[in-house]
């Protein structure tokens, strides 16, 4: 074979391994988009790009993949949505009281689901590993949960309707959490939505 000959197979080759990295590359971002959904759109626009939204998604699912995530046992879950049914009824009568208890009656679940639940950003970045379609809604809760009285309210109490929409879902997160069973998280009594 002459020196064309060589020069061309390299060329091949060279084609051959760059089309083989696109390929993985898309594959490997088409991958991300499936696991995170609409999380991998919130955290292209906070990292200011795709490379460096990759790069975090991927450290996100890899601290993932190493946990172990457990189901609850079906005690865990009677006690959980025992507790669940008793905050939707005490909404009616102190809707700031229960949304704050709601918040951590959602982390206790997560903790023993095996989320390490010791800081909520790396919680919720954890979380949307495996619920992307709900990690936004939980992230709102939180934000509606502790957005304070506008100035000049003279300390009247935040606003009820605020309250319940962070209320609902956190519901929401609660009952795709504790999975079958939980019914009264979903319909209970005194329900706020």
């Amino acid at each position: 074979m002459g020196t064309v000959g060589w020069v061309v197979l390299v060329i091949c080759a060279m084609s051959l391994v760059g089309a083989a990295s696109l390929l993985d590359r898309r594959g490997g971002r088409a991958a991300l988009r499936r696991r995170f959904g609409p999380e991998y759109d919130r955290v292209v626009a906070e990292r200011g790009g795709r490379r460096a939204a990759e790069r975090h998604l991927t450290a996100i699912a890899e601290r993932r993949d190493a946990l172990k995530i457990n189901a609850l046992s079906e005690n865990e879950r009677k006690v959980f949505t025992d507790r669940w049914t008793k905050l939707q009824i005490s909404f009616v009568d102190d809707p700031v009281d229960a949304t704050s208890k709601a918040d951590f009656l959602v982390t206790d679940v997560l903790r023993s689901r095996g989320y390490p639940a010791d800081s909520f950003d790396e919680c919720a970045e954890l979380l949307g590993a495996d619920h992307p379609g709900l990690v936004g809604s939980y992230r709102e809760a939180r934000r509606l949960a502790t957005v304070k009285s506008p100035p000049g309210s003279d300390g009247l109490p935040p606003d009820t309707e605020r309250l319940r929409s962070a209320f609902v879902r956190y519901r929401e997160l609660f009952g795709e959490l504790v999975g079958a069973g939980t019914a009264g998280a979903r319909t209970g009594t005194g329900r706020p939505g």
